[in-house]
């Protein structure tokens, strides 16, 4: 299969500074790198075969798949989200945090976004239902501000399966100190007998905050910008000073989360 290398452009530059000096000539080589799309195209197909995979374990009966009240609640969240980054975040929030030090780089104005994900999985309590927030926001901001492209529906599943997969392995005990794994079809005598472990759901939202930070820097940086943007940055640099700052704040954010969520979800029931 023929692969199109990396290959080298050299500039000769000349110039003369006044006519009592002599030519001058610069000789600058430029690496020509071509973008990675072979990693576009493994999350696009990942994205698909995962995506199947969630779905078919709720055709088997693994969990119940989504209710009219699951698609409108986790609609309405999307909705807040595009509110809170497009309209107040972009136009009000976001200009004055990022002016202090390290507040970009710890994601802090991003913990209200992270507050209406957990909230969205609190009251759906299913897999899929991060994903399906993130790609229900993700087409709405596409709509209303960037214009529709496809190569971009599968970043939210970047950045949301990894979080609906940790759902599936807490089944019905997510966002629950109930030590509860892989059971999402319980009595209310099984549930009343599971252990308990204090904490346990402020570690969900850790996770939760921690999975969605971390794949959705790293996709971004490895696979969309520079496929879909053409844009290279230095890997120790993104590394230290995105990715991974990005996740604890993110992680912090999930943790600080999950007691307004379970408030919020249980206002939404009455």
């Amino acid at each position: 299969m023929y692969k199109r290398q990396p290959y080298s452009i050299t500039l000769k530059i000349r110039y003369k500074l006044g006519a009592s000096y002599g030519v001058q000539e610069i000789i600058k080589t430029i690496k020509v790198i071509n973008p990675p799309v072979l990693r576009l195209w493994i999350v696009i197909g990942l994205t698909f075969v995962l995506l199947a995979a969630l779905m078919g374990l709720g055709a088997m009966g693994f969990f119940r798949l989504y209710s009219s009240v699951d698609l409108v609640s986790i609609s309405m969240i999307a909705a807040a989200m595009v509110v809170w980054v497009q309209i107040l975040g972009r136009q009000l929030i976001f200009p004055l945090t990022d002016r202090i030090p390290f507040t970009y780089n710890f994601a802090v104005a991003d913990i209200p976004y992270i507050l209406l994900l957990v909230t969205a999985i609190s009251i759906v309590r299913k897999p899929g239902a991060a994903a399906l927030t993130l790609f229900i926001y993700n087409i709405v901001s596409e709509i209303g501000w960037y214009g529709i492209n496809p190569l971009w529906w599968a970043y939210p599943f970047a950045q949301g399966l990894p979080v609906d997969f940790y759902i599936m392995i807490r089944g019905k005990g997510i966002l629950t100190d109930k030590i509860i794994f892989f059971k999402y079809r319980m009595t209310e005598e099984e549930w009343d007998k599971a252990p308990e472990l204090k904490g346990l759901a402020l570690f969900d939202g850790l996770m939760i905050g921690l999975l969605r930070g971390f794949f959705m820097q790293m996709s971004l940086y490895t696979v969309f910008y520079p496929n879909l943007f053409r844009l290279q940055y230095n890997w120790g640099y993104v590394f230290w000073w995105n990715i991974i700052p990005w996740s604890i704040g993110n992680a912090v954010g999930g943790c600080i989360s999950v007691p307004i969520a379970e408030r919020i979800r249980e206002a939404a029931q009455y």
